[in-house]
């Protein structure tokens, strides 16, 4: 039913760089989250598998405005470290210019999956419909995976249901 699925969190976050510090829009990602968005990176690369099963905290990819603001567009700018909450991150991508999220986002880094947080509300999920899958069929399917996470983990997933909603309804719905 879905091309791709990827988890997502809007968080606030300071960033330095050695020179001076700032706060930042920025959100973890999990899975393949540029694929699911219909997106490419336009320098460097996205997070591999391995940064995201493993809750990597050493990688960052920048937002476009960012690269320009804080390292003038320099190519150089893969490899470099830069500090996010106290934790050193090394640049491996950057994010297309015509990104549209909602709100702006400056740096985008890997979902810590700790194991300790399967009762937080606060993940969204964006999915990629496969070609000739309708709405239907797809909220179909979340109703099943919802189900089954209800079944295997009462604790926290009890009554918990997801809803299916295009890109634009997502973008405007009031929080």
């Amino acid at each position: 039913t879905f091309e791709a699925l990827a988890g997502l969190q809007f968080y606030d976050l300071n960033l330095t760089d050695g020179t001076s510090a700032e706060r930042v829009q920025g959100m973890a990602v999990l899975g393949p989250f540029w694929q699911a968005i219909g997106q490419r990176i336009i320098h460097g690369r996205a997070f591999t598998e391995e940064e995201n099963r493993k809750s990597h905290e050493g990688v960052a990819i920048l937002s476009d405005a960012l690269w320009e603001r804080r390292f003038g567009r320099d190519p150089q700018v893969l490899s470099r470290e830069i500090v996010i909450n106290g934790k050193p991150r090394v640049i491996v991508g950057v994010a297309p210019a015509d990104l549209n999220l909602g709100s702006p986002i400056d740096v985008f880094v890997p979902i810590v999956q700790d194991g300790a947080s399967r009762g937080d509300r606060n993940l969204n999920v964006v999915g990629r419909l496969k070609a000739g899958v309708s709405m239907v069929q797809a909220s179909e399917e979340l109703n099943v995976i919802t189900g089954q996470l209800d079944h295997d983990f009462p604790g926290s997933n009890q009554g918990w249901r997801a809803r299916l909603m295009t890109v634009q309804e997502w973008m405007v719905e009031p929080s």
